[in-house]
């Protein structure tokens, strides 16, 4: 939120990007599309009604004077019992219900971005400064694209007008918008705290559609026995984006070649891995610390004992 009542001078890109990646890692959010009603209906004080049906429950002839205007939505601040509401509105009979998505994200990121805290968007004989409007529209436009194609995330998809068809396609967001996602992606750094996890949650999709292929297990946690002591232990879900990682960074293509054919579990802050044989065990336990420090900068996983074994499979299993 904004430390004072100041409109900046110009758009403030980085923070809209970071503060649409916050969301996505704070609500868990790993798959496409995107819904940016179910984050709003999860938030505190937070509401969100079609302009149809605020129309017919309130019996008021344009909420929020939303035909007036001409808007596809709108969000606006009231204040009661010391406490700040929110509520967006929307017009349900877009056509394009992409196009819905996108609004909705955008009046989602006026209130995130903490722009109906300002007060000067009036100048000093009452008429609306344009500028200082347009500013906070881009910020709000630049959080609705993040939101709905995380750019770390998209950043995988195959290039070229492909990616473009793909991302309006998985990520269901309109053509246009798509085409200046993928266009403008670069103008603006990414790089902020929440990147990785972000990219940590999506890795499956990426996966799913092949587009980051790997092979690192062809072996399933059912194919193995598991210690007794490991029984509440859970298989970790981010282990191929690990691995991955890994397989990215520089001079670890030993570990990466003992890690492959391996299986993860963990259960707070302790993880034991499954190793193909006592050679790749050698070398994974002289790694340990590399792989707890991946765990922690890149996959947000704090753990602080890895136990190695090799992996011994259940009869008749191959």
């Amino acid at each position: 939120m904004p430390s004072d009542n100041s409109i900046p001078s110009s758009p403030r890109y980085r923070y809209a990007i970071e503060e649409a990646d916050k969301l996505l890692f704070e609500f868990d959010i790993d798959q496409f599309p995107i819904d940016p009603i179910s984050i709003i209906k999860q938030l505190k004080n937070c509401y969100i009604f079609s302009w149809q049906k605020l129309k017919k429950n309130t019996g008021i002839d344009d909420p929020l004077n939303l035909r007036k205007n001409k808007l596809e939505g709108r969000c606006v601040r009231f204040h009661e019992e010391n406490n700040d509401y929110y509520l967006i509105v929307y017009d349900k009979n877009v056509s394009n219900p992409n196009r819905i998505r996108w609004t909705i994200a955008h009046e989602l990121g006026h209130i995130i971005l903490g722009h109906l805290a300002y007060d000067e968007l009036l100048n000093n004989d009452g008429s609306f400064n344009e500028n200082k409007y347009a500013v906070l529209e881009r910020e709000a436009h630049q959080f609705a694209a993040e939101l709905l194609s995380p750019a770390w995330v998209i950043e995988e998809f195959k290039e070229g007008n492909e990616q473009i068809e793909l991302v309006e396609t998985i990520c269901q967001i309109t053509h246009i918008a798509a085409e200046k996602r993928i266009n403008s992606i670069m103008d603006y750094s990414t790089r902020n705290d929440y990147m990785f996890p972000v990219l940590r949650n999506f890795f499956h999709v990426l996966e799913e559609h092949s587009f980051i292929k790997t092979n690192y297990s062809n072996i399933s946690i059912n194919d193995i026995v598991i210690d007794s002591k490991f029984d509440d232990y859970v298989e970790y879900p981010f282990w191929h984006y690990l691995l991955w990682f890994l397989e990215e960074s520089d001079d670890t293509d030993e570990i990466i070649k003992a890690l492959y054919g391996s299986v993860a579990l963990y259960d707070d802050n302790s993880m034991v891995i499954y190793v193909k044989d006592m050679n790749a065990k050698l070398v994974v336990d002289n790694e340990l610390e590399l792989i707890c420090s991946v765990l922690k900068d890149y996959a947000w996983t704090k753990i602080d004992i890895i136990n190695v074994i090799t992996i011994k499979k259940k009869h008749g299993k191959k």
